[in-house]
């Protein structure tokens, strides 16, 4: 089975989660959504409830604002496809956490060994001249 990687870009509200959504519902095998947003005020809450509303039902769910890595090596091992969203707010999440005591390993290094690793889904972008 062929793996690839796929970053979607663009400005605020874009349309980036909805593209990446269409993405996925491509996706011969299972799909699991990591959302990384909080509810914490009335618009993240509508932005939120979108969101939801857009998602089949049968899509698995890992909501995960700051340990990114750990979620992502706890239930990525699947021949399926992840869709992270939104990079944007787990980076804000993570520089603006109220409590600041960041774990060893699963924010942004790997678990410690002997746990799975993932292995990257494509080679680095031969036309990008910021190799």
């Amino acid at each position: 089975m062929s793996r690839r990687l796929t970053l979607v870009l663009g400005g605020a509200r874009s349309g980036k989660s909805h593209h990446a959504e269409q993405l996925a519902l491509q996706c011969a095998g299972p799909v699991t959504y990591v959302a990384t947003a909080g509810e914490g005020d009335e618009e993240m809450q509508l932005r939120v409830a979108l969101h939801r509303a857009r998602r089949p039902e049968h899509w698995g769910l890992v909501e995960e604002p700051v340990r990114l890595a750990e979620a992502l090596y706890t239930h990525a091992q699947h021949g399926g496809c992840v869709l992270v969203d939104c990079l944007t707010l787990w980076l804000n999440n993570l520089l603006f956490s109220e409590h600041h005591e960041y774990p060893d390993t699963g924010l942004i290094t790997p678990p410690k060994p002997g746990r799975p690793r993932l292995t990257p889904c494509s080679p680095p972008c031969r036309c990008c001249p910021a190799r």
